[in-house]
């Protein structure tokens, strides 16, 4: 009767055990006899070795990962291909492809973090071939003609439209779900050794949306950590930015507006200290500013009560076709403006170089938290900051 304590720790460990195992079994068609599958975790310092199997003759194999946390990890074949996964403790995945078309004929089943990784990842290696045809057209096109001169031209045109494209995309998928691990590899995306997609001084923001976020949920996870550490080396690198500084009460990062109303009342931003606020920039002759200002009317009904606000600052030379415009569309918002445009402290301050322009503040610290959110960013990001 005494050994039966010692006995049932041993029957709860090895229970534990069991439960935090991942395991992915997998088919990879056409594969050459004598191949092994490899699984390596990924951490800050490297790869590091976790489980390996001969792959059969029908291409199957199986591997495993003890867990006690969330991480990062690839799975490779010794011919050169690999896919990161994210596991977790109890994850049973299934994979199949075919080896002479690894990445295209693959599926992912059982866990829906490493597929959200894959699908990312195989955007980026589409984009990137895609730079890289247009880069070897460039290198061949002739650089003295008037024709070639013109190509190069297009061809410079095309591949920055193409890389802005994708930042676009990478950003709303940081965005659309700020508490997946997928971000990290978001984050961290090439085109090539180096070359980062996030790579402005404003992805700063991104950074640290994900930093905050994946903090909360995922404080053990080597990669999040080491995410922490980057974030407050790539923040120094900024210290002497306004976008994006913490902010100290005496020397705050961004200027707080007291401007006009449609009856000449001054509204002042400090009025907004317990609130977040959207400084919205527009002007009423731009369609897409019109367009973006209806976009927003839902997102304030729905999150106006729980301590949102709109402090929006018309860019015009005409005062009169500001005011019948504020006063057709009956904004709820605070709608004000900004009379000494083109000269007005909004381009200064701000950097407004175009229309719409929008920074998220949180003016109960205060701090600028993000630029130039779409509509659908927004929503997501307050719903994350506000209901959390």
């Amino acid at each position: 009767m005494k050994l039966f304590p010692f006995v049932l720790a041993i029957v709860v460990l090895a229970s534990c055990a069991r439960t935090h195992k991942a395991t992915i079994t997998g088919t990879i068609d056409r594969i050459q006899p004598g191949e092994t599958a490899f699984l390596e975790e990924i951490t800050p310092s490297g790869l590091r070795m976790v489980d390996s199997a001969a792959i059969n003759k029908k291409g199957n194999f199986k591997l495993s990962a003890p867990l006690v946390r969330p991480g990062f990890y690839q799975l490779s074949v010794f011919s050169g291909q690999k896919l990161t996964l994210i596991l977790q403790p109890g994850d049973k995945i299934t994979f199949t492809t075919d080896i002479q078309d690894f990445y295209t004929r693959k599926t992912l089943e059982g866990s829906p973090v490493s597929a959200r990784v894959n699908l990312l990842h195989d955007s980026l290696r589409h984009v990137s071939q895609t730079l890289l045809s247009i880069e070897k057209e460039y290198a061949q096109a002739d650089s003295i003609s008037p024709e070639g001169i013109q190509l190069r031209e297009q061809l410079s045109k095309k591949y920055d439209a193409i890389m802005e494209n994708y930042h676009r995309f990478s950003a709303g998928f940081v965005i659309e779900d700020l508490a997946s691990l997928a971000n990290v590899a978001a984050l961290y995306q090439e085109y090539a050794p180096g070359y980062y997609v996030f790579h402005k001084s404003s992805d700063l923001q991104y950074f640290k949306l994900v930093r905050d976020t994946l903090s909360k949920y995922y404080p053990q996870v080597g990669m999040v950590t080491n995410l922490q550490n980057n974030f407050s080396t790539f923040y120094k690198q900024y210290t002497q930015m306004q976008l994006l500084q913490k902010a100290q009460p005496r020397e705050v990062a961004f200027h707080y507006f007291e401007l006009p109303d449609l009856h000449g009342n001054i509204k002042s931003m400090h009025n907004l200290s317990d609130k977040l606020v959207l400084l919205s920039f527009w002007s009423n002759t731009e369609a897409s500013c019109v367009a973006n200002n209806q976009e927003l009317l839902p997102i304030y009904k729905k999150y106006h009560g729980q301590g949102f606000e709109i402090y929006q600052v018309g860019l015009t030379r005409n005062m009169a076709n500001w005011q019948s415009a504020v006063r057709f569309e009956n904004f709820p918002w605070i709608s004000v403006c900004d009379t000494a445009y083109p000269n007005s402290e909004s381009l200064r301050f701000y950097h407004v170089s175009s229309v719409p322009t929008n920074y998220l503040i949180d003016l109960r610290k205060p701090d600028i938290l993000a630029r130039d959110l779409t509509p659908g960013q927004l929503d997501h990001t307050l719903n994350h900051l506000l209901n959390r």
